[in-house]
């Protein structure tokens, strides 16, 4: 009896011993980093350089749809590196290439060369500082790319634009912030162009997609309706509300002006709308 007695003291005395026994410490485990606060940046035209030692170097870098401003430091003397991007996760990428390599590879990735959008955006007078847009990425240069380095912005991370003394301030997806040495009017300028294209390019698409459904669906002639309605991206634009709102009430005016005064009279002279063509 002593003996049992004696070994379960012996047993929950070293229970209790290991319970309040100090556990060394161990690092985060992986559900503790996904919940880690991700690093908020603000980047400044006079602060860029102070990124470099922190940032990773890659000998070839390929930005992705983290990427939110890829920086030009071509002219900048005190760092070898001529390229520093960005990233929305926090992360900075550095490198000896210039941006224009680095956005050369990123075309060559998204398969679609600079120059067709160039192309497309010089038929809609967009002839400096084009744009690159592809599906749902836009990334504007800050000047002219084919003869000078530039710095790159990806709009599609944009979110708001603020003037802020005489730079403008844009704020970022995940609470960045991105201060850039050009007014508010050129930054806009920008986003028009941007929003120019992307819309042009929409309205293509589904342009392209209603033909392909039209023709594989429908099997009826391709009378002047239907022929008319594929090709609705080549016409002039439809009116805005505002004005087909405006042209309304002055039609409505016509006709009470009409049902008041007697038809010949001089007040009706140069007041009518001529509805139909020649």
């Amino acid at each position: 009896m002593d003996y049992y007695q004696t070994t379960a003291e012996a047993y929950l005395n070293e229970l209790a011993s290991r319970v309040t026994e100090k556990r060394p410490s161990y690092p985060l485990n992986y559900s503790d980093a996904i919940f880690s606060p991700r690093k908020v940046l603000t980047v400044s035209p006079d602060k860029v350089l102070t990124f470099i030692d922190e940032a990773i170097e890659q000998t070839y870098l390929l930005i992705n749809t983290e990427t939110f401003y890829i920086c030009d430091l071509s002219k900048e003397t005190a760092t070898p590196f001529k390229t520093l991007v960005f990233q929305t996760n926090g992360e900075l990428l550095k490198t000896k290439e210039t941006t224009r390599q680095v956005m050369d590879r990123f075309f060559d990735y998204r398969t679609m060369d600079y120059r067709s959008v160039q192309l497309l955006g010089r038929s809609l007078s967009i002839h400096r500082m084009c744009p690159y847009v592809v599906g749902a990425q836009c990334f504007a240069p800050d000047k002219g790319p084919s003869k000078n380095q530039a710095n790159w912005i990806a709009l599609h991370h944009v979110l708001k634009v603020t003037a802020h003394r005489e730079q403008t301030l844009l704020h970022i997806t995940a609470s960045h912030e991105l201060i850039l040495d050009h007014s508010v009017k050129k930054v806009q300028q920008l986003i028009d162009q941007a929003r120019t294209l992307r819309h042009v390019m929409t309205l293509v698409t589904s342009e392209w997609i209603n033909l392909i459904h039209y023709e594989k669906t429908v099997y009826e002639p391709m009378n002047v309706l239907n022929h008319r309605s594929l090709e609705t991206v080549f016409n002039p634009p439809v009116p805005l509300l505002s004005s087909w709102l405006s042209s309304l009430i002055y039609l409505q005016a016509q006709d009470l002006v009409k049902s008041v005064l007697k038809e010949g009279d001089p007040t009706l002279t140069g007041f009518e709308i001529d509805l139909e063509d020649d």
